[in-house]
């Protein structure tokens, strides 16, 4: 069967289908061969071990490896010409200061060590037991640093557990109404025993048990202090707690100093025990003052305070903040030990808390009310941090005190290795 002519319509379909042909082939090839490197970019990479291949990209990285190198020398060079032009400013790196280990010695073989130590010789006395911390010898000796804070006294209240009134920081407690009622019994029966006597001798004894309690109160207002001595003097002799009292406040005063590095200026008799007192730029007497030299109460000019207190400034004698720091703590370490250890204080050290005052008012610049209320604070809370974790130490130190220790013997027993161990 003939088939039937191609009309129009079939040459028009021709003619649309052409361009489509003539570009799909070649559009196709194009989403073909960009597929195939989508999937080829998809593919995991593989490693492969050849001798060649890639040697562009080495050479590149050789190339700033050398340049890199030669930054880092020219760099090194320019460092070594500045340090040559200006010393001064060359920074050197210290090593490190190696931990000392505490070796205790037996305290026979310590005591041999501390023979001899020069008591009064501030710099000595200090460069010695120095020594034998940087041996090991020693462990309590400057092992506590003094960093002042604000303190409130329900802080020293709570941590504590100490009543501040029972540090009776204005000095020891004598209770001169009993004495002045004892003092009223013996004129009495002075009197009366001078009435039934009669005569030249009652007649003076009457005089004298009439005047002696006017003499009493007179005595008791101008110059209490005798008093006290009289009184103290007594409990000395003859009261075996009252002793044990003073020995734990003279053991508590020099345990503080010693754990916080201060020297021993003067050993000094007391009633009881032997007393020290210690260097901090005061007088021997425990009253603050400024060197003969340099007597003025005024403030420095301006800008001169900043510098003294610089660090690295050169010591020119005057009274420092630190000193102060040091003075208030063992004025009241007495007093806080005694707390510690018997519940009570015999009260605080005149000569330390008067000295403690006077350096307050000698320091410049000047300590205001509030700074002062809050370094007696402050030094409170930290005596008694120090002395408690010192407790046992504290407690030895009373019973070498009470025995009449020289100070060599006290540290060589609280830092020595008992015989036998």
């Amino acid at each position: 069967q003939a088939s039937a002519p191609r009309g129009p319509r079939s040459a028009m379909t021709a003619r649309l289908l052409l361009p489509i042909l003539l570009l799909g082939v070649p559009t196709a090839a194009l989403v073909s061969s960009r597929a195939a490197a989508g999937l080829a970019a998809a593919r995991p990479a593989t490693t492969t071990l050849s001798m060649s291949g890639g040697g562009g990209s080495a050479d590149a990285l050789l190339e700033q490896a050398r340049r890199l190198r030669e930054e880092a020398e020219r760099m090194s060079e320019e460092l070594q010409a500045q340090q040559a032009a200006n010393p001064s400013r060359t920074v050197t790196v210290e090593p490190a200061t190696p931990r000392v280990v505490y070796k205790p010695r037996p305290v026979s073989e310590l005591a041999s060590a501390l023979s001899g130590l020069p008591v009064g010789q501030s710099e000595a006395f200090a460069q010695k037991l120095a020594d034998l911390k940087a041996e090991g010898a020693l462990e309590l000796y400057a092992s506590e640093r003094l960093e002042p804070s604000r303190t409130i006294m329900d802080a020293f209240r709570a941590e504590s557990r100490i009543d501040p009134d029972d540090l009776r920081l204005e000095g020891p407690a004598v209770d001169f109404k009993i004495i002045l009622g004892a003092v009223l019994v013996v004129s009495t029966v002075s009197a009366l025993t001078a009435g039934s006597l009669g005569g030249g001798v009652g007649f003076v004894l009457g005089y004298v048990s009439a005047l002696t309690p006017v003499a009493f109160v007179g005595l008791g207002v101008v110059a209490p202090g005798i008093i006290t001595a009289v009184v103290q003097g007594f409990q000395a002799r003859f009261d075996d707690a009252y002793r044990r009292s003073v020995a734990c406040h003279t053991a508590s005063t020099f345990l503080v100093a010693y754990a916080t590095g201060a020297s021993v200026l003067t050993m000094a008799d007391g009633a009881v025990t032997k007393v020290p007192t210690y260097f901090d730029r005061l007088s021997a007497a425990g009253t603050a003052a400024l060197p003969p030299a340099k007597p003025s109460y005024d403030d420095p000019p301006e800008g001169e305070a900043e510098a003294a207190a610089a660090e690295g400034a050169e010591d020119d004698g005057r009274l420092r903040r630190g000193d102060v720091d040091a003075l208030a703590v063992r004025a009241l370490a007495g007093a806080v030990g005694e707390c510690i250890l018997a519940g009570k204080s015999t009260g605080a050290s005149a000569g330390l808390v008067l000295g403690l005052q006077d350096a307050m008012t000698v320091l410049r610049p000047r300590m205001s009310d509030e700074e002062q209320q809050n370094e007696t604070r402050w030094a409170a809370v930290t005596a008694f941090r120090i002395l408690k974790k010192n407790q046992r130490v504290l407690e030895r130190m009373t019973d070498l005190f009470l025995e009449g220790r020289s100070i060599e013997e006290v540290i060589a027993e609280v830092e020595g290795l008992p015989e036998g161990k």
